[in-house]
């Protein structure tokens, strides 16, 4: 039987098909897919619901189009963000606490403002740095 865990935005082709391009592109940080799968792996075998990527990577342009940071991670291909609205208040507590299983590697929060409620994870590059990697 073949598992789905991670799924991608689909509002257009061309949106679905740039996610699922960027999620996959060897530039996308293999910590962070990596981190993404498993989490996607946890949150079908723990609440039967698939992690739904909504951003990878932005160029300068887009992230300031949007209100993000200067300088975020997403535009040096190290993070990307995931729908939280199908998760439950106490999914997202366990999502949460599940993801802490990778210390420091992984910055990963539930943010509310800015573009809305959804979860972000980066790769921590001071981490990166740490460990030579």
């Amino acid at each position: 039987m073949e598992i789905t865990i991670v799924l991608f935005k689909h509002g257009t082709v061309d949106e679905y098909n740039r996610l699922k391009g960027e999620f996959w592109d060897e530039r996308f940080h293999p910590i962070i897919r990596a981190f993404l799968l498993d989490l996607g792996l946890f949150t079908v075998r723990m609440f039967d619901k698939q992690l739904v990527v909504t951003s990878v990577f932005r160029s300068e342009e887009e992230n300031g189009a949007i209100g993000g940071v200067p300088g975020s991670s997403h535009c040096d291909w190290r993070a990307a963000d995931v729908r939280s609205s199908v998760f439950t208040d106490t999914e997202r507590l366990a999502i949460l606490e599940y993801a802490k299983r990778y210390g420091s590697l992984i910055h990963f929060i539930y943010e509310v403002g800015g573009t809305g409620a959804h979860f972000h994870a980066n790769v921590n590059k001071s981490a990166l740095i740490r460990l030579g990697l």
